[in-house]
């Protein structure tokens, strides 16, 4: 799919890369300091103003149509929703937060900046042609982000599931936990089940921010600098690489088939690019040597990244058979979670999802029970109350311990 990500949360501070600057706000901007964002330096829209509404659904309109395409993400949704902007409060002040925290005079919502993406998303679902997919890039948890307008809803088909990259980023990096240390089992099934029943989550596994200059993507943080010379696949691996291999495999089957309702990935990502990506500025003297993705990595059967590349190749083809994205994803008490024994099964779209996540062994079964108990049994004969028939064989579709995986 062709995504655009609207930046319509803020806009440049100079009038040289964007709109006119004026000191009292002029007619796109809040006066005084409402009207900049502190921790970017941007300004800030006035979304009550009608010349901005017609600017920001105009643009939408026009890329769609010249672009051909299939949908928007609203970054920093939370930003255009509230206009304390989300600064300065800690995650507790959404979580657990009852509906004043969002509704009503004391929710210091923007009205405008709801009234704004409630008519992006109509604009996108009933006026364009064909409709738009449209994703929220949202942190508060707003409650009707994905119900429709006609319900008082903004509209989003899904929202980001924000919380996913940062557990992973987390709990899988060696800096962050000795390499032998066992995994939070129960923690990550909650994180991974942490969703509205009437909200559709994208969900993916490393943020596109991680890929940036600054930060590190989720193999390298797994692996650090043994990517650079340990990645061959004619030598036995190192314990770091064994084991990053293995996670980089394990949590990216986890948040699909388990958190998705539809899923993401940065691209190179799917075969662990060991570098960011750095467009040329005058800081790094306009080079281009970090603005690309090194894909001949990929394609060399010698080294580990074809390795990986295959495994999510097979992992599409594993949904794809399946379907398992159309089946609601499974609720936190769908989920069996043994942490003194790391392993995590789960069933969704007739299929038995079954991880072992110790460090040091690959286990060939998961324990049977209480997880394959969770399992559904088969279903009873029809009318007439006959014996049930017999369970078909199980067989396996994917193992990410396969010799072609690595």
């Amino acid at each position: 799919l062709g995504e655009m990500v609207l930046a319509h949360s803020a806009s440049s501070s100079t009038g040289r890369e964007g709109l006119p600057q004026h000191a009292g706000g002029g007619p796109y901007f809040l006066p005084g300091e409402a009207g900049h964002h502190p921790g970017w330096g941007s300004r800030l829209f006035d979304y009550s103003r009608t010349e901005v509404l017609r600017l920001l659904l105009a643009t939408i309109a026009h890329f769609a149509e010249a672009y051909r395409l299939d949908g928007f993400r609203l970054d920093a949704a939370s930003t255009v929703l509230y206009r304390h902007r989300c600064l300065g409060l800690s995650p507790a002040h959404f979580c657990g937060a009852r509906y004043e925290a969002f509704f009503g005079a004391s929710s210091d919502v923007d009205e405008g900046g709801l009234t704004f993406v409630m008519l992006a998303n109509l604009l996108a679902k009933r006026a364009l042609q064909p409709p738009l997919l449209t994703v929220a890039e949202e942190s508060s948890g707003y409650p009707g982000l994905c119900a429709p307008t006609h319900a008082w809803g903004a509209g989003f088909d899904y929202r980001m599931a924000m919380g996913i990259p940062d557990l992973w980023g987390r709990e899988l990096a060696l800096a962050h936990a000795p390499a032998d240390a066992p995994l939070p089992v129960c923690e990550i099934a909650d994180e991974l089940t942490r969703a509205r029943c009437d909200e559709r989550r994208l969900a993916y596994a490393e943020c596109h921010d991680q890929s940036l200059v600054g930060d590190q993507a989720l193999a390298f943080r797994l692996m650090g600098a043994a990517m650079y010379d340990g990645m061959s696949a004619g030598a036995p691996p190192s314990p770091a690489v064994a084991r990053g291999v293995a996670l980089h495999k394990v949590s990216r089957l986890l948040t699909y088939a388990l958190a998705a309702d539809a899923y993401l990935n940065f691209v190179g990502n799917e075969f662990g690019h060991p570098e960011w990506v750095e467009l040329p500025t005058g800081d790094n003297g306009h080079s281009f040597h970090h603005a690309r993705r090194r894909w001949f990595l990929a394609d060399d059967p010698g080294l580990r990244y074809a390795q990986l590349l295959a495994f999510d190749r097979a992992m599409h083809a594993a949904e794809a058979s399946l379907r398992w994205l159309s089946s609601p994803p499974p609720t936190r008490g769908d989920v069996c979670a043994d942490h003194p024994a790391q392993q995590l099964c789960f069933c969704r779209a007739g299929a038995l999802f079954a991880f072992n996540l110790r460090h040091d062994s690959s286990a060939d079964a998961v324990t049977r029970e209480p997880c394959l108990g969770r399992a559904p049994g088969p279903r009873a004969a029809a009318e007439g109350g006959g014996a049930p028939p017999a369970a078909p064989s199980p067989r396996v579709l994917l193992n990410s311990d396969s010799a072609e995986f690595g």
